[in-house]
């Protein structure tokens, strides 16, 4: 007995503690693989498995089973292998949170309490980074408009919010904790702008419009998107560089690129890389974390792509000369075409330093070209290459094939159709405050699996721990009906 409550409290303890333990990777996947050991160690004890007799533990079982067969057939299966065998960590991990909440009484109120706190330290640390020029932890930003806070070089910091935000919403609203919600969202709307990231701010919008249509009637519904809009007003008044990254450098990439996503030139060599890999190999895909070695294969490269998308060409007949000079201590190269009447109809200036692809067209650096003649092409990257497609449903794709796309689109799937199947039901009736939560709790597994903005790595060990970590919360809702 004495043993089982040791587990207990030490399994209540790391979950409490679990959203600092987020801030640094490394502890916080050291403390899911703990958790799940003192799980297992609590069922061997009792001679208790019957948590695992259940639809969602066999669909996960699935999963884990899939990936491992297929890193057998991987590109390179001692690469997938690290990332397919310890998927097995996270299946006991949300198993493990659904058993310990329902077990540990008022462990949800710790829980809701840590994260807030966790919340107000983040935001004292941005603080002082605002008014010191470095984070807490003494490092000097790269980007000094965006601020990180606690997370250091790390630029998540808005990430790590918005995938948190609707489950803490949603206990709040299981603890009737209003009050604390209203103030949990003020905190965390001013982190999100300061952190400058523009899908997590879209995120923040989705999760205060889904939390005030959950929690209000129409009419405060309107008065409280009527308010943060004003909160939203003020701090851009007062951070208009981050005013300027999320809304104005968006609105450029939209009309530069021509995609109401805004997805920059890079993205969407990525993705098309990604495709080109998926196309060789559209069953079982070539094997997971296969995007990073393969992109620049010349079997799926867009290097030619990018050669066509970037050539200059000679906007009359002309004469052409190539020179080196320094412009502010720099080399760059000129190109200048002539005409005949002795006008400069080119003049552009390429800084050598960072020709990644640099093509020539022409025989000579000094020569006669003609109207329309291909001179030169130029970008800052050689190819589509990344670690990961920053789109989670071509990353499996190209690493999972078909079967794989479909197996994780369940997980989506169900989540979107249950929330709709809820938010339609508030149309006509009050939902219970469990199924407030609960709606709140699958947005978070929306917002980590939304397939039409740019996205980490899905099998990235931080993604996947704060995004399972919903879902473990949501298995205890469905368990527990007595919350």
């Amino acid at each position: 007995m004495k043993s089982q409550n040791f587990i207990l409290y030490l399994s209540g303890l790391l979950i409490i503690l679990f959203p600092f333990f987020l801030i640094k990777p490394a502890s916080a996947d050291i403390a899911c693989v703990f958790l799940g050991i003192l799980y297992l160690i609590f069922c061997i004890i009792n001679k208790d498995f019957n948590d695992f007799k259940n639809n969602f533990f066999y669909f996960f079982l699935i999963i884990f089973f899939y990936i491992n067969i297929n890193s057998f057939f991987s590109f390179k299966p001692s690469v997938s292998f690290e990332t397919s065998l310890p998927y097995l960590r996270l299946i006991i991990f949300i198993f493990a949170l659904s058993f310990f909440f329902k077990k540990i009484i008022n462990l949800k109120i710790y829980f809701y309490y840590s994260f807030l706190i966790c919340i107000l330290i983040l935001f004292l640390g941005s603080i002082f980074q605002i008014w010191s020029g470095y984070n807490p932890w003494g490092f000097v930003p790269n980007e000094t408009t965006r601020i990180s806070s606690f997370f250091g070089y790390k630029l998540v910091m808005g990430s790590y919010v918005t995938r948190l935000l609707p489950l803490f919403l949603g206990i709040g609203l299981l603890l009737n904790f209003k009050k604390l919600n209203f103030f949990l969202l003020l905190i965390s709307s001013i982190l999100v702008i300061l952190s400058a990231e523009r899908v997590s701010f879209a995120y923040f919008i989705i999760c205060v419009v889904f939390y005030f249509y959950l929690s209000f009637s129409f009419k405060h519904f309107f008065y409280s998107i009527i308010f943060f809009l004003i909160i939203f007003f003020g701090l851009f008044l007062i951070l208009p560089k981050n005013y300027e990254r999320l809304f104005i450098h968006t609105y450029n990439q939209v009309k530069e690129n021509k995609n109401i996503l805004g997805l920059s030139y890079r993205h969407n060599l990525h993705y098309i890389t990604a495709w080109n890999i998926f196309s060789d190999k559209k069953i079982v895909g070539q094997g997971l974390k296969s995007f990073r070695y393969l992109c620049d294969n010349p079997k799926y490269t867009v290097e030619e792509k990018i050669i066509d998308d970037h050539t200059i060409r000679s906007p009359e007949n002309g004469y052409l000369t190539i020179n080196p000079i320094k412009i502010n201590g720099i080399d760059h190269i000129q190109f200048l075409v002539i005409n005949n009447q002795s006008q400069v109809i080119l003049n552009k200036n390429i800084n050598a330093t960072t020709a990644s692809l640099f093509k020539y067209f022409v025989d000579n650096r000094s020569q006669q070209v003609d109207r329309n003649q291909k001179i030169y092409s130029y970008y800052e990257h050689p190819n589509g290459c990344n670690t990961h497609p920053h789109n989670i449903y071509l990353q499996f794709l190209s690493e999972l094939g078909i079967v794989g796309f479909i197996l994780f689109s369940i997980i989506f799937i169900y989540s979107l159709s249950c929330m709709i199947i809820l938010a339609k039901k508030k149309l006509t009736k009050e939902l219970t405050k469990i199924e407030k939560c609960s709606t709140l709790t699958l947005l978070c597994v929306v917002i980590t699996m939304f397939p039409f903005f740019p996205s980490g790595s899905y099998f990235n060990n931080w993604i996947l721990i704060i995004s399972y970590l919903p879902i473990g919360f949501y298995l205890y809702l469905t368990k527990d009906k007595n919350v």
